[in-house]
């Protein structure tokens, strides 16, 4: 594990970074931990990558998954 105590950091920043490397974790959102920086044409924002299937014949909702 990385050391930070040489950086003038907050303690809870530290937290964040030991999360970040003892997970593997490349992004950390205090907001949200389920959501993920996403890129649109707008710029960057904190979203979610949500899946949807739909029954062919009943064009109805037939699973979701939010990753």
């Amino acid at each position: 594990m990385k050391n930070f105590s040489g950086f003038n950091l907050s303690s809870t920043f530290i937290d964040f970074l030991e999360e970040l490397e003892e997970t593997g974790e490349t992004q950390k959102l205090t907001t949200d931990p389920e959501a993920r920086v996403m890129q649109s044409k707008e710029g960057y924002h904190c979203s979610y990558n949500v899946q949807t299937a739909v029954d062919k014949g009943s064009h109805l909702i037939a699973e979701t998954e939010m990753h």
